[in-house]
């Protein structure tokens, strides 16, 4: 797994490339532990180019989720791969997150 990320005026832009499964999901916890020491609530996660999510992916994604509830933060997906959409709506977990078709559409929810 592959992951760039910045920081958008206060909204962690996180891109995700290749498999998103628990031999690499180290990478996640860093960047997102990365901003939350910066203090940023929000964030928005790219999933175009994850060619594999397995449940520990999507657990990760789950508990920022109600972590940034908690904390009046937001997450969105953006841009999901057929994998992705196909893997949450299984899960029946495709109506939990905020999921745009564009990655700039997401960023316009947070304004």
């Amino acid at each position: 797994m592959k992951i760039s990320s910045s920081n958008q005026s206060g909204i962690a832009l996180i891109n995700i490339s290749g498999p998103m499964d628990l031999g690499h999901l180290h990478k996640f916890d860093e960047v997102i532990q990365k901003y939350r020491d910066e203090g940023v609530h929000n964030y928005l996660i790219n999933m175009k180019d994850v060619t594999a999510i397995n449940s520990s992916g999507i657990s990760k994604i789950l508990n920022l989720h109600l972590r940034l509830e908690n904390e009046e933060g937001s997450l969105a997906l953006a841009e999901l791969s057929p994998i992705c959409s196909y893997v949450l709506e299984l899960t029946q977990l495709i109506d939990v997150f905020k999921i745009y078709a564009t990655q700039s559409e997401a960023m316009g929810q947070f304004s």
